[in-house]
């Protein structure tokens, strides 16, 4: 294997140092018929010794590669962490290979590199790809249980020992106190489990030397139980990650190592906070691009313990951010909220038929507001079939936590008027412009939401087309045009859904309310949105983009900039550690505009 004259001069120059000269003659006739161009220039070295002797060590360093096997030649480079694209197969976009450099690109700044495979692929590279070298010796092997252990801290680094640990099935890893997850997107039997549960709880071996959402979670009950003071247990991440489910086996393992105290919690209050989760996914969770159980709210579980036997006593739970331009209208390859679909797809048709009045064999594709503008709605009898067993599920948990049948039929009619309402067009009247409804082709639409909602069809038609201004004291009636008839329509629309939902978070911190006087001690989980980026975004998305870089912000501070001032603190000087600062991001949405109030320049 040919090698390039980096490392032949290296070697060249390693023999005239230890003053070893070859006997051959003519190294660049020699390195020719190795396949090498563009040797360097002869340096002059001015020594007592004789003129030749650097080309004597680089015509030494021809012989010795001539004597090594191609595969002995290859190990001998130094190999670094070069970034490129992933295949298929590698699961697409970029990561980190080990390759060793050939030569200089043609392009200035890029350098050809050979990946140490046994294809031995020849690609090139920028120098912004480069990364570190690899650790031929091996003395801190990648694949580690937490990544505080990597000595040679970078990009590549990190990724690489994710993706092993990975490739095992261990897709869980360390940072000191913090626990990064990848979503396997399959369940793990052997992961989980009350016996897993127990030999965390109990067995003071395992920690983040065993990194799991056990381990985490056991580490804020511990604390809870030695300090006395009040834990959280922040889960963020893009959409798709897998912060529901490990909400869920959070509170799954509290649930179980604790247990519930029922003199003051009431009974089951364990089993009630884990038959939350379903109603709000049902409520608050939709189909996006990224994720088929994307949370559209963000959550703030608070569980309560009390101070002397450390049992659950209560929950409490604040949601934030509703997405409600959800409720009016989705993407293309996207869904509008569960509850919806599960509705009708329910096998339950005195439901559908009796109690909300829907027609028969009704499907998403007849509700403009579940189908993506522009395109229909394809019909999944999978997906249909998950949606009527994840009705039984939600109606079961609504049960549990005190919601009798007329207290649901009333929620799921509010529902039902919701997606007639979105079929209600508005239509110009002649010759004033005014906003009207065609009876001919909507007034089925306006009868059913009048059905559902309990109030006069006509009453809602001036409601939806008649905006009322209060003056002075004094009522005004302005009539809308069809383009504010139907936006109010869709305020309509999204605020009644907002109050079912607020109303669902109110009645379950009523049911699940701590009896007890006492101050309680607290474990709280934050589950946020997820990051994602549509083709139209609304601006209730770029709140949820905004929430999570704050959450980042905070993982910075806690992992670097906190370990920077500690290094300081202790007089260590000069560590520098190079990360993705976003404080640009939030200065530009959320600092004061300082400029308000100065004069400005003429010029």
């Amino acid at each position: 294997m040919a090698q390039s004259p980096a490392r032949l001069a290296a070697k060249a120059s390693m023999r005239r140092r230890e003053g070893k000269a070859p006997e051959a003659l003519s190294f660049r006739a020699r390195a020719t018929r190795h396949g090498i161009q563009n040797l360097p220039d002869t340096p002059k070295i001015r020594t007592g010794q004789t003129n030749n002797f650097f080309e004597d060590g680089f015509d030494a360093a021809l012989k010795e590669a001539e004597n090594e096997s191609p595969g002995a030649a290859a190990m001998a480079r130094e190999q670094y962490w070069v970034r490129v694209k992933a295949t298929e197969e590698e699961g697409g976009g970029f990561c980190y290979v080990p390759a060793m450099m050939v030569e200089a690109g043609s392009r200035k700044g890029s350098y050809r590199f050979q990946r140490a495979s046994a294809e031995g692929e020849i690609f090139t590279a920028d120098k912004s790809d480069i990364g570190p070298l690899v650790d031929m010796d091996n003395t801190t092997p990648l694949g580690v249980p937490n990544l505080v252990d990597i000595v040679n801290v970078h990009e590549a680094t990190i990724l690489e020992n994710l993706r092993k640990r990975y490739a095992r099935d261990e897709f869980m890893t360390s940072i000191g106190p913090i626990l990064v997850c990848i979503n396997p997107f399959k369940y793990h039997a052997t992961k989980y489990g009350v016996d897993l549960i127990q030999r965390y709880h109990l067995d003071s071996t395992l920690g983040i030397g065993s990194p799991h959402v056990y381990d985490l979670t056991e580490r804020a009950f511990k604390n809870l139980a030695a300090d006395r003071v009040t834990q959280a247990i922040l889960i963020s991440g893009e959409s798709g990650a897998g912060k529901t489910e490990t909400t869920k086996t959070c509170l799954r393992y509290l649930s179980e190592v604790a247990g519930a105290d029922d003199d003051h919690g009431g009974d089951n209050i364990d089993a009630r906070i884990l038959s939350a989760n379903p109603v709000l996914e049902a409520f608050g969770n939709a189909k996006t691009l990224r994720n088929d159980n994307s949370s559209r709210f963000g959550k703030w579980m608070e569980i309560h313990f009390l101070h002397d036997r450390l049992s659950i006593c209560g929950c409490t739970t604040v949601s934030y951010l509703l997405e409600k331009t959800r409720v009016v209208g989705c993407g293309v390859g996207e869904r509008s909220y569960h509850m919806f679909y599960q509705i009708l797809a329910s096998a339950d048709q005195h439901l559908k038929t009796n109690i909300l009045h829907l027609p028969e064999n009704a499907t998403c594709n007849d509700y403009r507001s579940l189908t993506p503008k522009g395109a229909e709605h394809v019909m999944n009898q999978d997906q249909q079939a998950i949606d009527a067993r994840e009705f039984d599920v939600t109606t079961d948990a609504l049960s549990h936590l005190g919601f009798g049948n007329s207290a649901q039929q009333n929620i799921f009619k509010v529902l039902a008027g919701i997606l007639s309402m979105g079929n209600i067009d508005f239509m110009p009247e002649d010759p004033s412009g005014y906003a009207v409804i065609d009876q001919s082709l909507y007034g089925q639409y306006l009868d059913h939401v009048s059905f559902c909602f309990g109030v006069d069809a006509a009453s809602l038609e001036r409601a939806l087309s008649v905006q009322t201004l209060v003056i002075g004291g004094e009522s005004t009636d302005r009539r809308l045009l069809p383009d504010q008839a139907c936006e109010n329509r869709d305020a309509l629309c999204k605020s009644l859904y907002g109050a079912i939902f607020d109303h669902l978070i109110t009645r379950f911190n009523a049911v699940m309310a701590p009896t007890t006087e006492k101050k309680t001690l607290v474990v709280g989980i934050l589950d946020i949105f997820g990051f994602e980026i549509f083709q139209s975004n609304s601006f209730e998305q770029l709140c949820i983009n905004f929430a999570n870089e704050k959450l980042q912000q905070h993982f910075n501070q806690a992992v670097f900039k906190e370990e920077i001032q500690a290094c300081e603190e202790e007089g260590i000087v000069g560590v520098k550690l190079k990360f993705n600062d976003n404080q640009d991001v939030l200065n530009l949405i959320e600092a004061r505009d300082t400029s308000r109030g100065k004069k400005k320049s003429r010029w």
